[in-house]
């Protein structure tokens, strides 16, 4: 038995971060943004239906503190998933990959961090 789950992502709308980097000062919206990859002090922003990424030097860690109420949750070390753009989970040579609405964008899931996808699902429910 299939159980369908209805997830409500109407918390992102009309909802933007202020960041700042070299002196210039950005207006992001959060609906708009699939993933969020972290590389030591700097944080790559990756939007939906763009080619092209916006980087601030921001913690990954801070972004997921104040973006965890709108649907965003850590799938790895290095990568925030805003969950409105999860389509499946599959297995892939003892890999765990999400792939988003886009299909074209994969993205591993660490081990440790399956519960918390699972998790998110329960909470759905």
């Amino acid at each position: 038995m299939n159980k369908r789950i209805v997830m409500d992502y109407t918390s992102q709308e009309h909802k933007a971060m202020v960041l700042k980097s070299a002196g210039r000062l950005q207006q992001l919206y959060i609906g708009n943004i699939t993933y969020i990859e972290g590389d030591s002090y700097l944080s790559i922003i990756h939007f939906f239906n763009c080619k092209e990424t916006e980087s601030f030097s921001k913690l990954l860690k801070e972004l997921e503190s104040e973006l965890s109420p709108y649907g965003f949750i850590r799938i790895s070390k290095k990568v925030l998933l805003n969950m409105k753009f999860f389509k499946y989970l599959k297995g892939q040579n003892k890999k765990k990959i999400i792939v988003l609405t886009d299909n074209s964008t994969k993205l591993t899931i660490s081990t440790r961090k399956l519960s918390i996808l699972n998790h998110f699902f329960q909470i759905a429910i």
